[in-house]
């Protein structure tokens, strides 16, 4: 569930579809995802282990679909509104995103992912400014910059079931250091009392 990228829109939408079409298969974005979806381990992995993989662009980036095609028959290219961010975060078992914010809600129903950092360099300067997080010291996943030690690592998942592991367990309970229902009562006590 990888998200947008500011940069790869300046171009986009133009009046010639099959221009900004033939300019985002030209980009790194595009290549880099395609090469993972394609992936003949990420294939052998889905059918040894039962797995299906979902490929659910973001939303300003869903007129692109139909550019990712694979062979895969384990994968499905998600389109909206037949898919939808909330059914797919509760019915997936593990995640691969690269900056997405849903990897919040992920981590927040304590199950693992991993993160797919092929263009740092540019996403931090070009789209979004580092803040406090930091994805190698407080992410709720490892971090890969190449398909193949991403597919390496999807492997060892399936071989474990997709359990979180350690030190991931961890960094989830001190990130969500309250988990229960409250929250909606402690965003309604909080508003009241500053309208006092």
């Amino acid at each position: 569930m990888p998200t947008w990228r500011e940069w790869l829109g300046e171009a986009a939408l133009t009046k010639n579809v099959k221009n900004d079409i033939a300019r985002f298969t030209d980009t790194e974005y595009y290549k880099h995802w395609n090469e993972v979806i394609n992936s003949a381990p990420l294939r052998e992995i889905c059918e040894k282990h039962g797995c299906t993989v979902m490929f659910y662009l973001h939303r300003d980036a869903q007129r692109y679909a139909d550019c990712f095609k694979s062979d895969n028959p384990y994968l499905t290219v998600c389109k909206y509104p037949e898919y939808t961010v909330d059914e797919l975060l509760k019915s997936a078992a593990f995640m691969i995103t690269d900056y997405s914010s849903v990897q919040v809600d992920f981590a927040y129903m304590k199950k693992p992912l991993c993160y797919f950092h092929f263009d740092y360099a540019d996403y931090s300067t070009k789209h979004y400014r580092k803040g406090y997080f930091d994805y190698e010291r407080d992410g709720f996943g490892p971090v890969f910059d190449n398909a193949d030690s991403l597919v390496e690592y999807i492997e060892k998942a399936a071989e474990n079931s997709f359990e979180n592991p350690e030190p991931y367990i961890s960094r989830h309970r001190a990130f969500f250091n309250l988990y229960d229902t409250d929250n909606c009562k402690r965003t309604y006590d909080v508003i009241k009392e500053k309208w006092r």
